[in-house]
C-alpha cells in the first residue's frame, strides 16, 4: 500500500508544475487535498472497520490509489493540471481506508507477546514500501530524462508502476480476513 501510493506521490508535483506548467500552489493543493481526505478515510474506516472488515476497506482502498494514480496518469498526458486536486484527493481517500486495517489484522494476528514483533515488521514494511516506491519511481523519472523524455512523460510511467503495484495490492487484500479476528471470536 505504501509503495503504491509513495511511488506516485512524489511526483505528483513535479507532474503539475514542472511536467504541465501548472503554477506550485496546484501541486501543493493536491498534496493538501490527500493529506485531509487520508484523514477523512481514516476516521470513517474506525467506525466501519468492524461491520465492513478489513478485506472490504483494504480491497476499496487499493482500488481508490489506482484511481487517483490513473487519474493522474491523465493529467501528465495532458488532462486538465486541476484534475491533479480531485485525482490525488482520491488517492489520498483510498489510504485512509486501507491504512489501519492492515495494521490492525496483523496486530490483531499476532501470537501472545510477539505483538512487539509484529508491529516492528509492519513499520520494516512500510517503511520499505515508501523507500523502494519513491526510489523506482526516481529511477523511472531518471530514465525517461536520460531517453530524452519530457518530464510529464518520465512521470506517466511513474503513475502506471503505482497503478501496477496498487492492483497487485488489490488481488493480494482478497486474502485478508472477512472480519477482524476479536470481532471473528466475538461473533
Amino acid at each position: 500500500l505504501t509503495c503504491a501510493l509513495f511511488s506516485a506521490d512524489a511526483y505528483v508535483p513535479l507532474t503539475v508544475v514542472d511536467g504541465r506548467g501548472a503554477a506550485t500552489w496546484v501541486g501543493g493543493a493536491a498534496l493538501s487535498a490527500a493529506a485531509l481526505t487520508w484523514a477523512t478515510g481514516a476516521w470513517l474506516q474506525s467506525r466501519w472497520v468492524h461491520a465492513s472488515g478489513p478485506r472490504l476497506l483494504d480491497r476499496v482502498g487499493f482500488g481508490l490509489v489506482f484511481t487517483g494514480s490513473a487519474l493522474m496518469l491523465t493529467v501528465a498526458l495532458g488532462s486538465p493540471v486541476a484534475v491533479a486536486v480531485l485525482a490525488w484527493s482520491i488517492a489520498g481517500f483510498g489510504m485512509g481506508l486501507a491504512y489501519a486495517p492492515l495494521s490492525a489484522t496483523v496486530l490483531a494476528e499476532a501470537l501472545p507477546g510477539e505483538e512487539g514483533n509484529a508491529s516492528a515488521s509492519l513499520q520494516l514494511s512500510d517503511m520499505l514500501g515508501i523507500a523502494l516506491g519513491t526510489g523506482i519511481g526516481g529511477r523511472i523519472v531518471a530514465a525517461a530524462d536520460h531517453a530524452g523524455w519530457s518530464i510529464a512523460h518520465g512521470t506517466a510511467l511513474v503513475f502506471v508502476f503505482s497503478m501496477v503495484v496498487a492492483a497487485g495490492g488489490l488481488l493480494a487484500a482478497g486474502r485478508l480476513p472477512l472480519r477482524l479476528p476479536e470481532d471473528r471470536v466475538a461473533a
